[in-house]
């Protein structure tokens, strides 16, 4: 029987109370008289297979042995347990309070404007500002690529953290503050205090005219940035209908929702396919878009960047233009998700997130583990160095492609 089937039939029903008295029956149905600190008479019943009775057992009781705790937060904790000791890496268990923030429907919060990331230094890795957003608090108080967050509201930043955690501490409400200390890579130290604003999504994808190239970066695959990047895409070429190359740079992107990254795909080799989807126990599925490519790249060469924070959805774009041989792919190795997740919306508006299936590029190629290897590698650049190799080496690359007069 399902594990999970198993969690959640029997703390659902364990948590459901009735005051009346309901006869056992053949089925295993049992009753129990609640921890003392619950109202007198109350009693609890709840249903359990065979193959539940053991996990049923242990919940009753931790029920009845912490009394101090109330039945729903025992009932989190369990969940948690039982997730974590699948040993899936990318499993989770969200609070609702968590969950809520991801499916807000709009897609913006209460930020500062930074993308964080994660780099090794001589004290251990530590969390720095991957980018800056323009017209942004952090922009505004003159927060640069590099700099290292040391404290936030005073507390230092713990030697475990996470670019994802820390970035959770610094978002908030629109409108309160948040108090960041920096080093630069100088070693200059700034306290700043920033006003948290709303930062809209479309602010993750960002695009500009770069020496006759198109520069199109995004820094993830969330709810809209198809619809933000074709948008964006098309005024450019409103300005410029014969581009010399698109330069597509997905470092640092962590994925985000594969039908984006269809999408995505896809404006690029229009309705060719772009990953294989295989589910326990059922055959490939092709994922594919019902849409063209934009007409006006048809010709384009292009190129994508990809470094080892390059991951899942970003990797099934990598990998379906390098297959289709729509695009050249510069940089390093790619972090290497090739699984997919799916969410289950709790009752209580928590949820859980778990592996469902694992995908491989239209070649066929199995991403997991391997990652998407680059046509060309070029060494990672350091926060502080002040220049960008890759991106050099995709101006270069271009460049050479328009003296032939030849595509990729």
């Amino acid at each position: 029987m399902n594990a999970f089937r198993m969690i959640f039939v029997c703390i659902s029903l364990l948590l459901v109370g009735c005051a009346t008295t309901i006869q056992p029956t053949n089925e295993a149905l049992r009753g129990e008289k609640s921890p003392e600190k619950d109202q007198p008479g109350w009693t609890r019943f709840f249903i359990c297979s065979p193959e539940e009775e053991k996990l049923c057992e242990a919940f009753d009781y931790a029920l009845k042995n912490y009394p101090d705790l109330p039945p729903s937060e025992i009932a989190e904790r369990f969940i948690h347990g039982g997730i974590v000791a699948l040993g899936d890496p990318y499993a989770k268990y969200i609070p609702k309070e968590e969950q809520a923030c991801a499916t807000s429907s709009d897609g913006s919060y209460g930020g500062v404007g930074i993308r964080l990331g994660e780099k090794e230094s001589v004290s251990g890795k530590v969390i720095v500002a991957d980018k800056v957003y323009s017209e942004t608090p952090a922009s505004r108080a003159g927060v640069q690529r590099g700099d290292t967050i040391r404290k936030i509201n005073g507390i230092p930043v713990p030697a475990a953290a996470t670019a994802s955690s820390v970035a959770d501490l610094i978002r908030g409400s629109i409108g309160s503050v948040v108090h960041v200390t920096l080093e630069s890579c100088s070693g200059q130290v700034r306290n700043l205090s920033l006003q948290r604003e709303k930062i809209p999504s479309s602010t993750s994808v960002e695009i500009h005219e770069l020496q006759g190239y198109i520069y199109l970066s995004l820094d993830d695959f969330e709810r809209g940035t198809t619809q933000n990047a074709k948008a964006k895409l098309l005024r450019s070429l409103k300005r410029n209908s014969t581009p010399g190359g698109l330069i597509i740079d997905l470092r640092n992107n962590p994925g985000g929702y594969t039908l984006e990254a269809v999408e995505f795909a896809s404006l690029f080799i229009g309705k060719n396919t772009v990953l294989y989807e295989t589910r326990r126990g059922k055959d490939p599925t092709p994922w594919k878009s019902d849409h063209d490519e934009i007409s006006l790249l048809r010709e384009t060469p292009i190129v994508v960047l990809v470094n080892k924070k390059t991951g899942s959805a970003a990797e099934i774009v990598s990998g379906a233009l390098q297959d289709t041989g729509r695009a050249k792919i510069l940089g390093n190795t790619t972090y290497g998700k090739g699984v997919m997740q799916g969410t289950k919306e709790l009752s209580d508006g928590s949820a859980i997130k778990i592996t469902v299936s694992h995908y491989t590029t239209p070649n066929l190629r199995d991403v997991n583990g391997r990652g998407i290897t680059p046509d060309i590698s070029i060494g990672e650049i350091s926060y502080c160095s002040g220049g960008d190799d890759i991106l050099a080496g995709a101006i270069f690359f271009l460049d050479q492609i328009r003296k032939r007069g030849k595509s990729i």
